[in-house]
C-alpha cells in the first residue's frame, strides 16, 4: 500500500525551492572577533587564527571541545526515542545519549521548523530578538540585528558548514545566512544527508576549528523510509480500507477499530523514519571517528518540534502546544563533557549557551538562554504556535504549564508532574499558580502583538 501521506498539508512547514540549491557565502572576517574564550583551563592553549581556546591532556586530546559536529533531527516524538520509552528504534542515538549531557526536561519554543530553528541559532525567543517568522514565507528574513550561532563562531576564526534537507534552515531564511557553506535539497533521504556531511567534514582544513551542522528531515511527512524498513510490520497487519491520509482528514466518520488500525500502520511508517536515520547516525559517527574528526569535538543532538497522532485530537504539528508537537531533547558528548541526565528545565534558547560554554567560547550579551547548568529553577518557559490552527502560547513554571488559545480565548492548566501527558485541565482563576501564570502569558501575548499584530501570524 502506497502511503505518501498526507498529513493535512504538513507540507505547510516545507516551502518549496528549488533542489539543485547548493550556495556558499564568504567567510567571516576574523579580525573582527568579538567574543573571547571562557573557562579555559590552566594550561590552555590559545589558537592565534581563531582566538579559541583549549586545554590539552598528556595524549595531546583537548579537554575542552574545539569543534562541533551538531545533528539536529526534524519532527521527532520523544517517545519515539529509546531514552524515553520502551521502544528499540533508536539503538545509535540512544548509546550517543548514554555517553552524553542530556536535556531530559527540555522544550521547543514552537512547534515548527523556521520558529524553532530560529530560537536554537540565536539562543532568543522570537519576542526577545524582535523577530517572528511568518508562516510559508520562506522570503521572510532573520534581520540582521539576530546574532546566529555560526556568526559568533565565524567570528573567532570557524569554518562552518550547514547540510540541510528543509528550507527554512537555509541562508534564504536568514537563519543560515552566515555559514560558510551551504547545501540544501528540500526532503534529501538521510543517506544522501550522511554522505554530505562526511564529505564536508573531510573537506575542513585541519589547521582551524570548526562548526559542521546537518539537519535531517527524516521523520517528517510522508513518512517514506525505504521498504525494508517497513515492510514486514506492514504485512504483520489488517489492510486498511483506503488510504491513510484519507481517514486523517475524515477521522471522525471512522468507527474506533479502523482509527486505532490507522494509528497503528501510521506509527510503522514513522517508527521505520527513525530506524532509517537512525541507521545513518550511526554510520555517520563511525565514520567520522574512522577519520579522525571526533578526537577534539563535542557532538551535539537536538530535535526541533515533534509530532502529534491524534493525541490531542489532531495530526501532524503546527496544530496544538500538547507535550507531542513541544517536548524535545538536547544532548551534548565530547571532551570534558560528564555523561549525564539533565533535569532541570531547559529550551532551545540554552543550546547553544550550553555548546558555547562547553567549547570555552564566551557566550553573547545577546543569547538569553543559559547553560543547562546555569538555567534557574524558576524560570518562566515560552511556546508559541501560529502555523496551521489558530494562534496558541503557553508558559511553563514549576512543572505547571499554560495554553492560551487567542481566537477563543481559552486556557487550559496542566500539572506536568502529575500529568506528563496533558489530559486533566485544573485551570481556575481563583487558583494562585493559575493567575501567576496567567499574568505572565498575557505580558508574554502583548510582546507578541507588538510583532506580529495580523495574520499570517499570530492572531489578527
Amino acid at each position: 500500500m502506497s502511503l505518501l501521506l498526507f498529513l493535512l498539508a504538513c507540507s505547510d512547514d516545507k516551502p518549496s525551492v528549488d533542489s539543485d540549491d547548493l550556495s556558499t557565502s564568504e567567510t567571516a572576517d576574523q579580525d573582527s572577533a568579538i567574543t573571547e574564550s571562557s573557562g579555559p583551563s590552566d594550561d590552555g592553549d590559545t589558537d592565534e587564527d581563531s582566538g579559541a581556546t583549549t586545554g590539552t591532556d598528556d595524549t595531546g586530546v583537548a579537554d575542552t571541545p574545539l569543534n562541533v559536529l551538531m545533528i539536529s533531527l526534524d519532527t521527532t516524538r520523544i517517545d519515539g526515542l529509546g531514552r524515553f520509552s520502551d521502544g528499540t528504534h533508536t539503538p545509535n542515538l540512544d548509546a550517543l545519549m548514554d555517553r552524553s549531557l542530556v536535556l531530559d526536561d527540555h522544550f521547543s519554543c514552537s512547534n515548527w521548523t523556521f520558529a524553532s530553528v530560529l530560537c536554537v541559532q540565536a539562543g532568543a525567543r522570537g519576542t526577545e530578538t524582535g523577530f517572528i517568522p511568518e508562516v510559508g514565507n520562506i522570503t521572510d528574513r532573520v534581520p540582521e540585528t539576530v546574532q546566529t550561532a555560526e556568526k559568533v563562531l565565524s567570528d573567532v576564526g570557524y569554518q562552518t558548514a550547514l547540510l540541510s534537507s528543509n528550507p527554512y534552515f537555509h541562508d534564504s531564511t536568514g537563519v543560515a545566512r552566515d555559514f560558510d557553506f551551504i547545501k540544501l535539497e528540500q526532503d534529501v533521504v538521510a543517506e544522501d544527508l550522511t554522505d554530505w556531511t562526511l564529505d564536508a567534514l573531510s573537506d575542513m582544513d585541519a589547521d582551524k576549528p570548526w562548526y559542521v551542522h546537518a539537519h535531517y528531515i527524516d521523520p517528517h511527512a510522508p513518512y517514506t523510509p525505504p521498504a525494508s524498513y517497513t515492510e514486514d510490520a506492514i504485512a504483520a497487519l489488517e489492510p486498511l480500507p483506503v488510504e491513510a491520509q484519507v481517514i486523517v482528514r475524515s477521522w471522525e466518520h471512522y468507527d474506533t477499530r479502523i482509527q486505532d488500525l490507522t494509528l497503528e500502520h501510521l506509527a510503522v511508517y514513522y517508527n521505520g523514519e527513525l530506524e532509517y536515520f537512525d541507521d545513518q547516525l550511526g554510520r555517520l559517527l563511525a565514520e567520522a571517528e574512522a577519520m579522525g574528526m571526533l578526537e577534539n569535538t563535542l557532538v551535539v543532538f537536538w530535535t526541533d518540534h515533534g509530532e502529534q497522532f491524534s493525541d490531542h485530537g489532531g495530526f501532524g504539528h503546527g496544530n496544538s502546544l500538547y507535550w507531542e508537537e513541544n517536548r524535545s531533547v538536547a544532548s551534548f558528548q565530547g571532551p570534558g563533557v560528564t555523561p549525564e541526565s539533565w533535569t532541570g528545565p531547559t529550551s532551545h534558547e540554552d543550546i547553544w549557551p550550553t555548546t558555547l560554554t562547553l567549547m570555552g567560547i564566551t557566550v553573547p550579551d545577546s543569547f538569553t538562554g543559559h547553560p543547562a547548568w546555569e538555567h534557574p529553577e524558576d524560570d518562566i518557559r515560552y511556546g508559541l504556535d501560529y502555523q496551521l490552527q489558530e494562534s496558541q502560547q503557553f508558559v511553563e513554571r514549576g512543572g505547571y504549564k499554560l495554553i492560551h488559545r487567542w481566537e477563543d480565548n481559552t486556557f487550559q492548566l496542566y500539572n506536568l508532574m502529575l500529568d506528563p501527558e496533558e489530559t486533566v485541565d485544573i485551570f481556575d482563576f481563583g487558583d494562585a499558580t493559575s493567575q501567576q501564570l496567567y499574568d505572565e502569558l498575557i505580558a508574554e501575548r502583548a510582546r507578541v502583538r507588538e510583532l506580529r499584530p495580523t495574520k499570517p501570524g499570530p492572531g489578527g
